[in-house]
């Protein structure tokens, strides 16, 4: 074990105005880091201001925010950051490879649990915070070279992504073509369940995806341990709906996780992934109506209505909606 004050010294970025600035793609732009939980930490490229310092090649930590909160990434390109980030530069010069920012990042995140909103990642803590890493002897001189065998080693065991065999939407699934109807949500689905609060502080870091109001990763955005006091709202192969913060979005679980008060989940009418797949995105497609201050709350998605394809008695045609996603692109991978 190591203080992470003994390994890195620590900097604030000092990017400033982000929300006003566009993105630009030009051979000045680097990519703006922020405190954010996704996409590595920022999905926005500007180009740097004058006294705005410039990085690459090391690790960066969110010190704020309600998702960002101790997530750390690697960044091997040019980044502005920042107040929110801490970029973590190794003392003793050492350029790291892709496979050591990979293992510090994970070593770091490991402790992000101590923080939370109230008690934040100060440049102070994170400084006294200990990881896990490998060491030459009984010193605190760090073994890089470990870092890069023991990541080959994960490497080799990662399953090779098969190849879609499809190029092209097949033509004989036209959307245009289909006659379509309104169904209300509780019509399709039956009524909305609800999830339930589960405070940051009473939870357990764990493997269960913990589902709260994201529009990214699947609606995940912790996996926490189950106990005796963990709420029951642990269920599997449903539809989840997010009442607040990215209001409306919906994704398919067909694994087991836990739903939180943010969200509501629909059980599916019909068990098929292909089928839950089609009804996540008619159902996202409503979110436009919802927002801050008005919520998608259980009565609301009850009497949401969704566009659905329907067969000559009217009905909701199952079969056109599977054969449909299995035409896409990559539909043959899912």
């Amino acid at each position: 074990m190591v203080r992470v004050g003994n390994i890195f010294t620590l900097r604030r970025g000092n990017a400033t105005e982000i929300s006003e600035r566009n993105n630009s793609y030009g051979d000045e732009s680097v990519r703006l880091i922020s405190a954010t939980g996704y996409n590595n930490g920022g999905d926005k490229f500007v180009v740097p201001k004058d006294d705005e310092t410039i990085y690459e090649n090391v690790l960066a930590i969110g010190n704020n925010g309600s998702v960002g909160l101790g997530k750390a990434f690697y960044h091997p390109y040019k980044f502005i950051a920042t107040s929110d980030v801490t970029i973590m530069l190794p003392r003793d010069k050492h350029q790291l490879t892709i496979n050591q920012g990979l293992y510090m990042k994970t070593a770091i995140e490991k402790q992000k649990r101590q923080f939370a909103y109230g008690f934040k990642l100060s440049n102070k803590r994170l400084a006294n915070l200990w990881i896990n890493v490998p060491t030459l002897s009984d010193t605190d001189n760090i073994n890089w070279e470990q870092m890069n065998i023991k990541i080959n080693e994960i490497f080799k065991n990662i399953p090779v992504i098969n190849q879609s065999n499809h190029d092209n939407l097949n033509s004989g699934f036209s959307l245009n073509e289909r006659e379509w109807r309104k169904f209300s949500i509780s019509s399709i689905f039956g009524t909305p369940m609800s999830g339930k609060d589960y405070p940051q502080y009473l939870r357990v870091h764990g493997e269960l995806p913990f589902i709260g109001s994201s529009s990214k990763n699947n609606g995940i955005v912790d996996s926490i341990a189950p106990n005796q006091f963990t709420p029951n709202k642990i269920v599997q192969d449903v539809i989840s709906v997010n009442r607040n913060g990215s209001v409306g979005c919906s994704f398919y679980h067909p694994y087991k996780a836990y739903f939180s008060g943010d969200t509501r989940y629909l059980k599916l009418p019909k068990k098929n992934k292909y089928v839950a797949l089609f009804l996540t995105t008619v159902i996202s497609q409503q979110k436009s109506q919802f927002g801050y201050g008005f919520k998608l709350g259980t009565k609301r998605l009850s009497s949401m209505l969704i566009n659905l394809p329907v067969n000559k008695e009217g009905l909701p045609d199952w079969k056109f909606m599977e054969d449909y996603i299995k035409s896409l692109p990559y539909g043959d991978l899912v």
